[in-house]
């Protein structure tokens, strides 16, 4: 059983806009009863993380919470994110930049250029498909263990999209919002790497590799050539 009672969980200047926020879309927009209970379940699962978690989808604090199964959480959460979260593509990559900043990356294979790393927030991962299609790659998702196995020229070359075309396709008043946050996704990602790798990678015995060649094409992009540089220390290869 959840240790504490729900509305607990919610720290107290949350509280109202929790019960508000519930009130408005079970009762207020379609009358008493207009959601489904599977409906319900999401819109609560998805109040819960907005208000108790800060926005931060959490599997395991929402299952414990909750009392469910975290593959329940999973979906239930999605769900509630689609339905009741008002979420423009925009708005989606400003959160999924901020969780790449957070997350560490693993080089899963240096001969295929490959990388893993943990996608935290399941409900997100369509919006990151939409420009994974966009520049004609694709990755792997294991919903159960929320990593994302990836090229990374593939994932470089998402990043450049999203910088690029963040002027044109995203809202006024979220363009601006998502260029700084690119930045701090690739230093995280050198910081991953570590400066022992890249060496390989850049002058050492892999730099024939798909993941060298991969770091060369991400340091001659046009949105986030300069970026990748820096971080990964490539300022000799270009």
């Amino acid at each position: 059983m959840a240790s504490e009672p729900i509305i607990e969980q919610v720290p107290r200047q949350h509280r109202e806009p929790f019960l508000a926020a519930l009130l408005d879309a079970y009762v207020d927009t379609r009358g008493l009863g207009g959601l489904s209970k599977t409906d319900l379940d999401a819109l609560i699962v998805y109040l819960y993380v907005k208000h108790a978690l800060g926005g931060e989808f959490d599997a395991y604090k929402v299952a414990q919470a909750m009392m469910l199964k975290e593959s329940r959480a999973k979906s239930l959460y999605e769900t509630g994110l689609i339905k009741h979260g008002n979420l423009s593509e925009g708005a989606a990559w400003s959160e999924i930049l901020v969780l790449l900043a957070r997350t560490a990356y693993e080089l899963e294979s240096i001969e295929r250029g490959q990388i893993r790393f943990h996608f935290g927030n399941p409900a997100l991962f369509r919006y990151f498909q939409v420009r994974l299609r966009q520049v004609e790659r694709t990755a792997t998702y294991s919903a159960a263990y929320e990593t994302v196995v990836i090229g990374l020229e593939s994932f470089l070359l998402v990043l450049d999209n999203v910088y690029e075309q963040s002027q044109s396709d995203f809202k006024t008043t979220e363009m601006d919002k998502v260029r700084p946050l690119v930045k701090p996704v690739i230093q995280k990602l050198g910081e991953s790497l570590g400066k022992k790798r890249i060496k390989e990678l850049t002058s050492g015995a892999k730099s024939k590799s798909a993941a060298a060649q991969a770091l060369e094409t991400g340091a001659r992009l046009a949105s986030i050539g300069s970026f990748v540089k820096a971080a990964l220390t490539l300022g000799s290869i270009v």
